[in-house]
């Protein structure tokens, strides 16, 4: 994952503590993950953002049997204008 992400106009430093909290700066963010078949899907929006709200920085993982680990971003890009409860029917590139 990168280490800076583009917010609301902005660049920040993000990382994700030991507990499984996103932060972004020192704001804790909004994390979803959702895994069907072989992709997981990961989600990053503000605290408190609706998940039909489109405000989320949204990736999908794919990984297959054979051990292999793909990423591709909604959009192919990773900014925060999706809708979670879309995920899987947005484009990843």
């Amino acid at each position: 994952m990168p280490e800076q992400i583009l917010l609301q106009g902005k660049v920040y430093p993000w990382r994700v503590n030991e507990l499984g909290v996103a932060f972004v700066g020192s704001k804790p963010m909004a994390l979803r993950t959702a895994v069907v078949g072989d992709y997981t899907y990961i989600g990053l929006a503000l605290p408190g953002t609706s998940e039909t709200a489109a405000s989320w920085r949204i990736s999908r993982m794919f990984a297959p049997a054979d051990g292999s680990v793909s990423v591709a971003w909604a959009d192919g890009d990773g900014e925060f204008d999706n809708v979670w409860a879309n995920r899987e029917s947005l484009v990843y590139l």
